[in-house]
């Protein structure tokens, strides 16, 4: 596995109100560089989801103990992890196929329990609602299948972090769920879901390497010397407003040269 803990330096801009070309002659984001060794790589991406190095037997291992249909499931040969799998399995009450699920952890008629909901009986009709009624939804069903999808959902769902979108009255939710590994962005990493009629429908994890527990995220650059190493690279001291941008430290995925199955990243 092939990560990297950086701390990242603030290319910093002026502030505008319109669409305009923004001129960073004079400041820091005129001198904007990038790593060689950090730049993320593309081209290889038709590679993930390459045929055979076990794949197939990850896949129908999965699909066997979630009870989905063959052929359902994608697995990303560089991790060795599931990379995507489409389902329909109720986790909101909704018009879904088979969903019989009701607010409020009632039944519907044929003593099937349903979903219960932190708003009681009320129907959900705010876009926030459905949001924090959806992400509850799907932290659930991860954590209940983490061990056959190899995550773990302490990784996930970090306060404010997941975005939601609700399209339909609730009827089509998606989520888009960026990687946390002790409280830093995996960039590059995230998971997202769909919901349709209250069924989860899809669930996919890109670039998502299981990282040592005992990966270092300890920066070697105080912010002090990052700022100092950055002003040494444009040639000039920080001026004013350019240091009181927040330096932050961030874990990037990178590809790398596959030698076994599960090691490309």
């Amino acid at each position: 596995m092939q990560l990297l803990n950086l701390a990242l330096l603030i290319a910093v801009h002026p502030c505008v109100n319109a669409l305009l070309e923004i001129d960073r002659a004079g400041t820091v984001a005129e001198k904007e560089f990038i790593d060689t060794d950090l730049q993320r790589d593309n081209a290889e991406a038709e590679a993930i989801f390459a045929p055979g190095l076990g794949s197939a037997n990850i896949a129908a291992e999965v699909e066997a103990k979630l009870g989905l249909a063959a052929g359902s499931t994608q697995v990303d040969s560089r991790s060795g992890n599931v990379a995507s799998i489409l389902l329909s399995e109720p986790i909101l009450p909704g018009t879904g196929v088979g969903n019989r699920f009701l607010w409020g952890g009632r039944t519907d008629g044929d003593g099937v329990s349903s979903s219960s909901s932190p708003h009681g009986d009320a129907i959900l009709q705010s876009h926030e609602h459905w949001e924090e009624t959806a992400i509850e939804a799907v932290k659930s069903w991860i954590g209940q299948h983490a061990d056959e999808l190899n995550v773990d959902v302490s990784e996930m769902f970090a306060p404010g972090t997941t975005r939601v979108a609700v399209h339909g009255d609730g009827d089509l939710i998606q989520l888009h769920i960026p990687h946390f590994f002790k409280g830093l962005e995996v960039v590059g990493s995230r998971a997202h879901a769909t919901i349709k009629g209250g069924n989860l429908v899809a669930v996919g994890f890109e670039e998502w390497a299981t990282i040592p527990s005992d990966f270092n995220v300890t920066p070697k650059l105080r912010r002090t010397k990052a700022y100092k190493t950055l002003a040494n690279y444009v040639g000039r001291p920080m001026i004013r407003g350019e240091t009181t941008c927040k330096a932050e430290l961030q874990i990037l995925t990178l590809t790398s040269q596959m030698t076994t199955y599960g090691n490309g990243y």
